[in-house]
């Protein structure tokens, strides 16, 4: 995947590969440098899109707690990141969430897994992946790369 001002797309590769995690460090997550099949886009693609396209619609105080309005930028690049992760195989589909400063979020979880994006409106993500299985493995951070979540999304 590259990074772009309008979002994250892929570079049109067949397949892709990912070395080291989202914030640039090493992480035991990240470290097998498997090479991630592609696939044709899911049939929950055009769903979880609406879900997000339909977060712009949220006022100030949403949440009732003082929650932002979502931001179309953070929705637009949460957008393309989503596109660019569905196609690729074994990643599922997430739950499309807003934050309460005004974000676009997405979260993966499979009951010993999670990850969860928060996506800026600079185009940068904030992160949190939890393994209830290897607590050693978690991870966060704030990070402008998304190369390594599908390798996380694909190692459940």
């Amino acid at each position: 995947m590259t990074e772009g001002t309008a979002g994250v797309v892929f570079s049109g590769a067949e397949t892709i590969t990912a070395d080291a995690s989202p914030s640039g460090e090493s992480c035991e997550a990240f470290s097998r440098q498997p090479v991630l099949a592609l696939r044709s886009a899911p049939a929950w693609l055009d769903e979880r899109i609406g879900q997000l396209r339909s977060l712009l619609q949220l006022q100030d105080n949403w949440d009732s707690y003082g929650g932002r309005a979502i931001d179309r930028q953070s929705v637009e690049i949460a957008t393309q990141l989503l596109k660019a992760l569905a196609v690729v195989e074994g990643v599922e589909a997430p739950t499309v969430t807003a934050s309460p400063d005004g974000n676009a979020a997405l979260c993966w979880d499979n009951g010993r897994r999670s990850l969860d994006l928060e996506v800026m409106p600079d185009g940068r993500f904030e992160y949190v992946f939890l393994n209830e299985e290897d607590a050693s493995k978690d991870d966060e951070g704030i990070t402008s790369s998304a190369e390594g979540f599908a390798e996380l999304l694909t190692a459940w």
